[in-house]
């Protein structure tokens, strides 16, 4: 647990480093990173690429070491299936072709996402709250899922430059990424509906939003065996058992998840003329996963919890944005160490068992391995 609280600590400061004050010692000249972000870069890439074990690389590394040639997978139409996650599949064949290394495979995946996740908030924040983002990239807990979640988390990485090309009013080339990302990961299809959110919140779209999650919620059962009946029918099949379980989202995360979306409503006389386009389809990304958490409350944790993922970064960086907006600047220092406090508290809880259940290699033996 200690390592991981040292990369938060680091990664954070680091950030800081990025201040036009603080930051011209380091200057690389690329797109603001400097030294320390690089350092923090490949400190976060080897904690994913060096693992062994934790929560399903098992399940990866059998995949991985299960795969035979490209050539024997394009002749699989059954693996290239849309709702069998085909470009994952490939890339996955692809890299075993080259290497029986698993955490080679590992690591590019893990430089990629650990890459693109940094470049989208460097510009997606404004400078003087870009550490509180990063710190709540780790905090919110969306840093660590991708040790859980590999084909997610990639299509999630890809997702950050749709959401640029949206905000650019790129629409073509929004649908374009939305898709590739699909072919890594089904759920990536959901993206699809910011298209109709770049719109100024809290107006019609917003309460249709709200409505439509507070419908299904009341009538869970008979809505969601039809929306599986009807995925079923596109070739994506999802387990039953996944959304009627019985388990439904722990409290603390619903709370944690609500609490950007609430400050931004009731602040919304105060923001809405700081606002451009792009803070309005952030703005409706942390809704929607605010509203996907909510269905997880009901039933279905796990699946409603990977959907709220997806729009989760649209939280990250709005709600320091908030604080910033919303608040005189010495109340604005209370408020960012009261949020920095509680949610190093919802983090410690949350990962807990990270120390017994993380394992890696050294990244001395990673090097031995492939020299």
């Amino acid at each position: 647990m200690i390592n991981i609280c040292c990369l938060v600590i680091f990664t954070t400061l680091a950030a800081l480093t990025v201040r036009p004050e603080i930051g011209r010692l380091y200057k690389s000249g690329f797109q603001g990173f400097n030294i320390l972000i690089w350092i923090a870069a490949i400190w976060m890439s080897c904690l994913i690429g060096l693992r062994v074990e934790y929560n399903d690389t098992a399940a990866y590394i059998s995949n991985f070491n299960s795969k035979g040639t490209i050539l024997e997978m394009l002749k699989d139409s059954e693996a290239l299936s849309w709702g069998k996650n085909p470009l994952f599949e490939l890339y996955t064949t692809f890299i075993h072709s080259l290497t029986h290394n698993y955490h080679i495979y590992f690591m590019i995946s893990a430089v990629f996402v650990v890459i693109s996740f940094l470049k989208f908030f460097m510009q997606e924040c404004e400078i003087d709250v870009l550490p509180y983002s990063i710190f709540l990239f780790f905090t919110f807990g969306t840093y660590f899922f991708s040790l859980a979640a590999m084909k997610q988390t990639i299509a999630m990485a890809i997702l950050t430059y749709a959401i640029v090309a949206l905000q650019k009013k790129q629409h073509l080339r929004f649908i374009i990424i939305v898709l590739l990302a699909t072919l890594f990961h089904t759920y990536s299809i959901l993206f699809l509906m910011l298209l109709l959110l770049n719109t100024k919140p809290w107006r019609t779209r917003t309460i249709l939003i709200i409505l439509a999650t507070v419908a299904i919620m009341f009538t869970f059962k008979g809505t969601l065996t039809s929306i599986l009946q009807y995925a079923d029918s596109l070739g994506k099949d999802v387990a039953e058992e996944g959304l009627f379980n019985g388990a439904a989202m722990n409290t603390l995360r619903v709370a944690v998840y609500g609490i950007t979306p609430v400050m931004l409503y009731l602040g919304n006389e105060y923001l809405e003329p700081k606002m451009c386009e792009k803070h309005y389809i952030l703005i409706h990304m942390s809704i929607l996963s605010f509203m996907f958490i909510l269905l997880g409350s009901i039933n279905g944790a796990n699946l409603f919890g990977r959907m709220a993922r997806y729009f989760e970064v649209g939280t990250i960086v709005m709600l320091p944005w908030a604080i910033k907006n919303m608040f005189n600047e010495k109340s604005e220092k209370l408020i960012n160490l009261m949020m920095v406090i509680l949610f190093f508290m919802f983090f410690m809880y949350d990962y807990q068992d990270f120390g017994v259940a993380y394992r890696s290699i050294t990244i001395f033996e990673f090097l031995k391995g492939i020299i």
